[in-house]
């Protein structure tokens, strides 16, 4: 299932293959090969096209502190404080013990354990800890049937203009079908996703876009 999860894209298989064949994530060789090593074992990482944007969007918005729901192996946040000097502070949750393990021993290797903090659990038990932290971007990857609620807790704590950035919004196109189309066990997905982007992209308090880098990318800044 998981492999499934992770060969989805939404663009055609001659773009995507011209993407990764003509994008860069970062120029750090060490970076490099850990998204090669994670792709060989085919372990849970942003796809270099995703990748790609973040580098670009770690040099326009240089956003100091962010948070991550979904650390996998560490990837997307070794990514984001590689290509964005500028982060004073990372936080990134982790509730997959041994993806856990692996992420704080991937970013101890990488010597940034100064800039990203990781947390083992679910976010969803620490809401009230960090209810007076501000981010100037959030990234939420982890649970696609939590992205509801995480949405729901987190959007207070982002900074007026701030990012909130959702991966896997698409799910292979799955989202945008009739929930009698859906397997039984992907029908709580199918409905919060859905719920999530009338919220989002119905409202007047966000600015937001949907792009289609892997499996679908939703972009919301906070007005």
């Amino acid at each position: 299932m998981l492999n499934e999860m992770m060969n989805r894209h939404i663009v055609s298989d001659t773009v995507l293959s011209y993407l990764r064949s003509h994008l860069q994530e970062t120029d750090n060789i060490a970076l490099q090969k850990l998204r090669k090593e994670a792709q060989l074992k085919k372990l849970p990482i942003i796809p270099l096209e995703t990748a790609s944007f973040f580098r670009l969007l770690m040099k326009i918005q240089q956003p100091q502190y962010v948070l991550e729901v979904g650390t996998a192996i560490g990837y997307s946040a070794l990514l984001m404080a590689i290509e964005n000097p500028k982060i004073k502070k990372l936080v990134t949750f982790e509730r997959n013990p041994v993806m856990y393990h692996q992420a704080a021993f991937n970013i101890n290797n990488f010597q940034l354990s100064n800039k990203i903090e990781i947390k083992f659990g679910d976010i969803a038990n620490q809401y009230s800890k960090i209810k007076l932290m501000q981010f100037d971007l959030i990234f939420l990857d982890g649970a696609k049937s939590k992205y509801l609620n995480q949405f729901n807790h987190l959007i207070n704590n982002v900074k007026p203009n701030g990012i909130i950035l959702i991966d896997d919004i698409f799910q292979g196109g799955d989202t945008f079908r009739s929930i009698t189309q859906i397997r039984h066990r992907n029908k709580g997905i199918h409905r919060h996703l859905n719920q999530l982007l009338s919220e989002v992209l119905d409202s007047q308090k966000y600015t937001s876009t949907l792009l289609p880098l892997g499996d679908g990318l939703l972009m919301i800044m906070k007005n």
